[in-house]
């Protein structure tokens, strides 16, 4: 098994940050096509195909751990985004530690809204 850690920076606070992660409708408009979700799991169809969250771990603005997986639970990663502040106007930085395989794209924040990467955008792959 490796270690991941990925690190983005945006423009915005933490608790913004951490909405852009947390809210259906958000995740809706920059990581998913679809986000069916209830207090603890979720159901996604990403541009990769459907994806599968269930959540073991929240503290508000601060950090969110999951299970990700699409098609087993026993095949998927854990997941832990720390949201922290960092200087500067209205900035924030997310942290994504994981363990296992793991494949990650950047959202982009413009013009005040959160845009999904485009099947061409570049993404960093890394395997256990």
């Amino acid at each position: 098994m490796s270690d991941y850690e990925r690190t983005f920076s945006v423009r915005v606070p933490p608790e913004r940050a951490f909405r852009a992660f947390t809210d259906p409708t958000e995740l809706e408009q920059w990581f998913a096509t679809r986000f069916d979700t209830d207090e603890r799991s979720a159901d996604a169809e990403t541009p990769g195909g459907p994806v599968s969250f269930e959540v073991t771990g929240v503290q508000a603005n601060e950090r969110l751990q999951y299970r990700q997986w699409a098609a087993s639970p026993d095949m998927g990663i854990d997941v832990t985004v720390v949201f922290e502040a960092v200087d500067g106007p209205l900035g924030s930085r997310s942290r994504t530690p994981a363990s296992a395989a793991t494949r990650s794209c950047a959202a982009t924040r413009s013009a005040g809204a959160w845009t999904r990467p485009s099947p061409t955008s570049p993404c960093t792959s890394t395997t256990a």
